[in-house]
């Protein structure tokens, strides 16, 4: 499970750093007399909120554990959904 939460934190980062990417060639193209120092800074800020989003709806998945307690899960299901749960937020936060 926890190389799971791992494996789909390493996705999302290689998905936000290649929209990042392609952003930036898109606006080099679009304004090639720019400085390139402001091209990534306007590229950044165009995706910044799509990119949070995105990470606040993974990190949301987690609420679903917090708030399932052994009320709903068996123990073993329940240690097994926080293991990956806990490991999918490590790997967005040092991203």
């Amino acid at each position: 499970m926890t190389l799971g939460g791992f494996a789909l934190a390493v996705g999302i980062l290689v998905d936000d750093a290649t929209v990042e990417v392609e952003n930036i060639n898109r606006n080099r193209a679009a304004e090639p007399d720019k400085d390139m120092d402001e091209v990534v800074l306007d590229s950044a800020m165009q995706i910044a909120t799509p990119a949070f989003v995105s990470t606040l709806s993974i990190c949301k998945f987690g609420c679903r554990t917090v708030a399932a307690s052994g009320v709903l899960m068996n123990n073993n299901q329940y240690e097994n959904h926080r293991r990956f749960d806990l490991r999918v937020r490590e790997g967005l936060n040092h991203g």
